[in-house]
């Protein structure tokens, strides 16, 4: 099918550009070179990774453009196989998911990413004396939410223990991509803005989890892309630092059964019981149940 060869074509040309731009970005010191081939190679996978969503999620016709858009699909790959087929810009990509009901991206990000278009045309056409920091590190948390969340689609309900970036790149990119102190702290400069109620990542450890809201949901980090569905993990307080970063096994605990508890904010483990009561989870080393507190 031409959805799944446009899709495959989008996808392994992003990561290619996307580990490309992390590998310059990650460089000690960060040198102009560096820096340029950064810029442009995260441009290439922005892009990339915008129309190979709206192909995954609307079909791969939502991308041609109208010149082409009433040939069948066997003209289309004709087209396809000659390298001349024709695919909506950036601009149009950007509003089709900005009107669409399924769209990955926070709003303000929107600016942002408006921001660094102009940012990165400017030094196209003249060059860059300085370029801000804060838009290299928003565009990758961006790119980073986005493909985390395609690639947790082919997964359906199954988010137990799979990182979707370490995957892809590799334990020792991951963790030196991960690390970077100045995107750490503006995903989670990012991560308060967008609430009180943020927690620490089993994976990346940044203060950067978000819960989606959703009993039934899952909790995700906007910096690493590692989500958990609620099926699998849940979060108390942790007896240790005081913080809502206790993570224990929903899937296997019961009354009759304790599970282990971990906390990435203190680092510290603790047996989590639920109570045969009304069903809450608690640390019996620590307490009982808050139903058996006067």
């Amino acid at each position: 099918m031409l959805d799944n060869e446009i899709s495959g074509r989008l996808a392994t040309t992003f990561e290619c550009f996307f580990k490309h731009s992390i590998k310059h970005f990650i460089e000690e010191p960060l040198e102009y070179e560096d820096k340029i081939q950064c810029i442009f190679s995260l441009q290439e996978a922005l892009e990339l990774l915008l129309k190979f969503y709206i192909v995954t999620k609307m079909g791969y016709r939502s991308i041609i453009e109208d010149c082409q858009a009433g040939k069948t699909e066997n003209e289309l790959q004709s087209l396809l196989d000659q390298g001349k087929l024709k695919t909506i810009g950036f601009g149009k990509a950007l509003s089709l998911l900005k009107n669409s009901g399924e769209c990955p991206i926070f709003e303000d990000d929107f600016d942002l990413i408006k921001d660094f278009q102009e940012a990165r045309n400017q030094i196209a056409h003249m060059g860059y004396k300085t370029f801000p920091n804060n838009l290299l590190n928003g565009i990758f948390r961006l790119i980073t939410s986005v493909f985390s969340d395609l690639e947790y689609l082919d997964h359906g309900d199954d988010l137990d223990l799979f990182n979707a970036l370490k995957a892809k790149l590799g334990d020792d990119l991951y963790r030196r991509f991960t690390s970077n102190k100045e995107l750490r702290e503006a995903a989670e400069d990012k991560a308060d803005d967008v609430t009180d109620d943020v927690h620490y990542c089993l994976e990346c450890e940044a203060r950067t989890v978000l819960d989606d809201g959703n009993p039934y949901g899952y909790y995700k980090c906007i910096l690493c892309g590692y989500k958990i569905g609620k099926q699998y993990a849940s979060i108390i307080k942790c007896p240790e630092c005081g913080t809502n970063n206790l993570y224990f096994d929903t899937l296997n605990i019961s009354p009759s059964n304790d599970v282990n508890g971990h906390c990435p904010c203190c680092g510290a483990t603790f047996i989590v019981s639920q109570c045969k009561e009304c069903g809450d989870y608690y640390v019996p080393d620590c307490s009982t149940c808050s139903c058996n507190l006067d």
